[in-house]
């Protein structure tokens, strides 16, 4: 994206981290423009801080990729499970802080990363404040993430019809984290057992590239509200 973008910011959650990723991703694009900022979705008194250092420095916002896929256990600072948070939560809003700033710059989009792993969550707003523990269950609220995902980008899609905002929820294809970040392993033969299940664990990252070059390019334009693989 850096090679194709005049300016884009990306985001990560410690400081280290950011020393560690803006050198090789200014030699890889070619871009001296990017900045980095810390974002912990994690967090959401660190989604408001950001949004807020977000709209005191930069007067711009024309996309918003919405881009979290993590598969572990446990419990946030907030009392939420940390996938339904970090896949959703953090991202519902955030996007919902920066709306007014994506209005003002229309035409503007909105681009939520969801998963084909949709199909196997089932939402029970009861308990996603209770931490998964062990594999099948940390699957199970990954599902429920990403079907939040699609939910979140269809009712968005909705509310900002006739506004020039677009919403998105694409499917990225199966692609290789360069995170350094530890997660679960799954076990043996999960994935043949689960099909339509791709997470992102194989591949190299050429299939989000090409994804994210349609979603970026000026002559990409699909009516609200859109769900795409």
């Amino acid at each position: 994206m850096g090679i194709r973008t005049a300016y884009i910011l990306l985001l990560r959650t410690t400081q280290r981290d950011c020393r560690e990723r803006s050198r090789p991703t200014q030699k890889e694009s070619g871009n001296s423009e990017v900045i980095l900022m810390i974002l912990d979705l994690g967090s959401l008194n660190s989604v408001r801080a950001f949004a807020q250092s977000f709209l005191e420095s930069e007067p711009r916002l024309d996309i918003l990729i919405n881009n979290a896929g993590v598969l572990k256990d446990g419990q946030t600072s907030d009392g939420f499970d940390r996938a339904f948070q970090v896949n959703h939560l953090g991202h519902f809003l955030l996007t919902h802080l920066l709306l007014d700033r994506l209005k003002r710059c229309a035409p503007s989009r909105i681009v939520i990363l969801s998963s084909n792993a949709h199909m196997y969550g089932k939402i029970n707003f009861r308990t996603i404040h209770k931490p998964v523990e062990g594999m099948w269950e940390a699957l199970r609220s990954y599902g429920s993430s990403k079907l939040a995902n699609m939910l979140h980008a269809r009712e968005l899609a909705n509310q900002l019809e006739g506004t020039n905002v677009t919403c998105y929820a694409v499917h990225p294809g199966e692609w290789k984290f360069g995170s350094k970040t530890p997660q679960m392993e799954p076990p043996p033969g999960l994935f043949g057992a689960l099909p339509g299940v791709s997470l992102p664990l194989r591949l190299p990252q050429p299939p989000l590239r090409a994804q994210m070059g349609r979603e970026t390019s000026p002559n990409f334009r699909v009516q609200n509200p859109r769900i795409l693989g």
